[in-house]
């Protein structure tokens, strides 16, 4: 699964897994250094990020929520496409191209 979370804000995210997994951060406009990698264990995991746009890579679904937070969460299996929704408008209010955004999420996105 390949699942990309966007925030507009500083943001606690819920993430339960059943999988170690890496919650990595694309680089944003203007930064010099990449962003670290945050480590996930199985089960259940509460984490605080900033605006920006996130990505998990697992084997097995997962399951995200950001209570009262502004978030946009898109999921797909690694090997299709998917029905991403439009995250247009997160997108601009975080100054990301689609270019930018496809090079962080290598695959067929053809939905964004």
């Amino acid at each position: 699964m390949r699942t990309v979370i966007m925030t507009t804000q500083k943001t606690s995210l819920n993430i339960q897994t059943s999988e170690s997994l890496q919650l990595e951060a694309m680089a944003m406009p203007g930064q010099t250094t990449a962003p670290a990698a945050i480590s996930l264990s199985a089960g259940a995991n509460s984490v605080t990020v900033g605006a920006g746009v996130f990505k998990l890579v697992s084997r097995n679904a997962i399951g995200v929520s950001a209570p009262g937070g502004a978030v946009h969460i898109l999921a797909t299996a690694n090997d299709k496409d998917g029905n991403w929704p439009d995250p247009q408008a997160t997108m601009q209010a975080l100054k990301i191209d689609n270019t930018a955004l496809r090079s962080f999420v290598p695959a067929d996105l053809r939905g964004l």
